[in-house]
């Protein structure tokens, strides 16, 4: 019963925040809401956490520029996907899979990174400690991050579709049920 209530009263919230924003003839609401949502999932399936929110605005405003428009809110909203709670499985998720797609096409990918962090060590003891800095961030960039990157996106763009249609899906279907109601209300007045 309880449960009941709590779809009722989502279903009502989902339905007047959609409501309010289907609003403007001539839009194509359904796109622009779909494009929100595959930007924020796609962006949100990176490894690039603290900046994903400057990305998706630069993104809004290279679109703007284009006279292509999706919502900002919609898409930064996506963002938090990646989440302090998600952030090390999705992480972990990302390396595996692009470790086992370079794998795949034979570029050396480091089966423990116990020993790149042990030359990283040695490296910056034998040489002082910025080209340590140096020499740890480049091995971590294409060690770590090259892989990262790679997983982030074999992961996001299948989900960042799937959000896209799927997004699309609920809109086209929220705006039917809309037109039947006023349809409705429309012969009802007629009466």
């Amino acid at each position: 019963m309880l449960l009941i209530k709590l779809r009722k009263i989502l279903s009502s919230l989902v339905h007047t925040f959609f409501s309010r924003h289907l609003r403007g003839p001539g839009k194509n609401v359904p796109n622009e809401f779909g494009l929100s949502s595959f930007l924020g999932i796609l962006w949100a399936m990176t490894p690039l956490m603290g900046i994903q929110f400057p990305i998706v605005l630069l993104n809004w405003f290279l679109f703007r520029l284009l006279g292509i428009h999706f919502h900002l809110l919609l898409a930064i909203s996506f963002l938090w996907i990646t989440n302090p709670l998600t952030i090390a499985p999705l992480y972990l998720a990302f390396f595996l899979c692009g470790s086992w797609f370079l794998s795949l096409i034979n570029y050396p990918v480091p089966a423990s990174h116990q020993d790149l962090f042990e030359k990283a060590f040695t490296f910056s003891s034998e040489t002082g400690l910025w080209d340590g800095v140096v020499v740890w961030i480049k091995s971590l960039i294409l060690h770590l991050g090259l892989p990262m990157f790679l997983g982030g996106f074999i992961i996001g763009y299948p989900l960042a579709l799937g959000g896209y249609f799927g997004t699309t899906y609920i809109v086209k279907r929220i705006q039917r049920q809309k037109a039947k109601m006023q349809k409705g209300k429309d012969e009802a007045s007629i009466k």
